[in-house]
């Protein structure tokens, strides 16, 4: 598929509550949104056969979500960061596919996830701060209901992070992170549109591995 666009509105409103000199918690709510994206199928067929490029739409639903956070200050110097996030991924049961000669429903059954973190935030001196933390996803489907193009599995995220602080009030941002999409194993079948033929499909994603490096300035 060519690129895609859509215009959509969502509602989000977010809190924040000073418990204490040391604690403080915050709350955020992203409304669902239906995302339709218009585009180009970009087929290869052999010559003579058809159209190569079909005019689509792609409809999908993206969740709403809870977030919730809360620093701790432990002293001057150190502070505690965490965070809990819902996610209503059971919406996305399906992605609807349609051209102007038919369409079809691609099921997907995912589940809702759960998203947890926590970290550190160590204030060096005036001029540097270092940062730490880890991050957890649940899997929002299972190895019968995933799919090879969206081998989506439970998430872990490693970061380490630092920042210096300049005279002038500007700032240059370093962070390296490590996550692990975990094996997203497939194991699932089926019957084949149109001929009826069946179909198995097994299988895990051994490297599901990435590696962050970012780097910012701030002013």
């Amino acid at each position: 598929m060519e690129d895609g666009d859509d215009f959509v509105v969502g509602v989000s409103a977010s809190a924040l509550w000073q418990v204490n000199d040391n604690l403080r918690v915050g709350v955020l709510y992203q409304s669902e949104t239906k995302l339709d994206f218009d585009s180009n199928l970009d087929l290869t067929l052999p010559p003579g056969v058809g159209p190569e490029n079909v005019k689509s739409s792609v409809e999908f639903t993206y969740p709403q979500t809870i977030r919730m956070s809360a620093t701790q200050e432990l002293t001057d110097s150190v502070t505690l960061l965490a965070g809990l996030a819902w996610e209503d991924w059971s919406v996305f049961d399906k992605l609807l596919i349609s051209t102007p000669v038919g369409g079809a429903d691609l099921p997907r059954e995912w589940d809702d996830t759960w998203h947890m973190s926590l970290g550190l935030r160590w204030r060096r001196n005036p001029i540097w701060t270092h940062y730490a933390g880890v991050s957890y996803d649940t899997d929002p489907t299972n190895a019968q209901d995933r799919t090879a193009d969206m081998p989506i599995d439970e998430q872990w995220r490693y970061s380490v992070g630092t920042t210096f602080h300049r005279d002038n009030g500007h700032s240059i941002n370093a962070s390296l992170t490590y996550a692990d999409y975990g094996e997203a194993k497939i194991d699932n079948s089926g019957t084949r549109p149109g001929s009826g033929a069946a179909w198995t499909l097994t299988g895990d994603y051994s490297s599901n591995r990435l590696i962050f490096l970012g780097l910012s300035y701030g002013w």
